[in-house]
């Protein structure tokens, strides 16, 4: 993992001696910059808003301490009017809040379109930082979320179609896997052996797996099916 740099702003957060941390947050900044790009910004003066880390391909800034509440997550009615996903948004509204939550924000790039992206580096660098946090406060993988989750907000933008969100989800929590499927794997509706079939995977071609059963040896689909993933019927890339 990258040393986290601090660049502590004295602006939009609250002092606390301590509280308890039930979320992570992840937002994306919205425009290019890097992460010590936004830690600066964020000391110079009151912006109306914070989060606690900034994270692009080279740094991991921290502009606010975890002990301290950062302006994030608590404003409500964002619901982004005319998107299709935004009636969906909002579920954790009241639940997660600037007060139990620590907020991730990723840096963008953009291309040679003038379209924003986040690159693979930063989403690693970002997963580093997720799971230490998890395993250092005790965070299950339930309770990494995002912007749109708690207020409906959509941010991250490219990441709130729900089957664009479940693989980067699994690549923050470290259950992301891509396999290859052996031969022909038939897709069911559950984890279980027994339970519906709804496809067939085609051998040779390469897969995202987003979640694992206990024992290792079925794996979720970013479109909800399960397969099964062991050594037998699928080669791990």
């Amino acid at each position: 993992m990258l040393k986290v740099t601090e660049m502590l702003t004295k602006y939009n957060h609250d002092k606390t001696s301590g509280r308890k941390i039930k979320y992570i947050v992840i937002h994306w900044v919205g425009a290019a910059s890097t992460a010590v790009n936004n830690g600066t910004y964020f000391q110079g003066g009151d912006k109306g808003a914070s989060a606690h880390y900034f994270v692009n391909d080279t740094h991991i800034v921290k502009s606010v301490r975890e002990r301290d509440i950062a302006w994030a997550v608590g404003s409500h009615g964002l619901l982004d009017q005319g998107s299709p996903y935004a009636k969906y948004g909002g579920i954790l509204f009241g639940k997660c809040t600037n007060q139990n939550s620590i907020s991730i924000e990723m840096c963008c790039k953009k291309n040679a379109k003038g379209k924003l992206y986040i690159t693979e580096k930063t989403i690693k660098n970002t997963a580093d930082l997720v799971q230490a946090i998890q395993k250092r406060l005790s965070i299950d993988d339930n309770h990494v979320i995002r912007h749109f989750d708690v207020n409906g907000k959509l941010c991250p933008y490219p990441y709130i179609e729900a089957s664009k969100w479940k693989v980067l989800h699994a690549k923050l929590t470290g259950q992301h896997q891509k396999i290859k499927a052996k031969g022909n794997l038939i897709v069911r509706k559950s984890s279980l052996l027994t339970s519906k079939r709804i496809g067939l995977l085609t051998k040779g071609k390469s897969y995202e797996i987003v979640k694992t059963n206990k024992k290792k040896s079925r794996g979720q689909l970013a479109d909800g099916g399960w397969i099964t993933i062991t050594e037998k019927y699928a080669e791990k890339l």
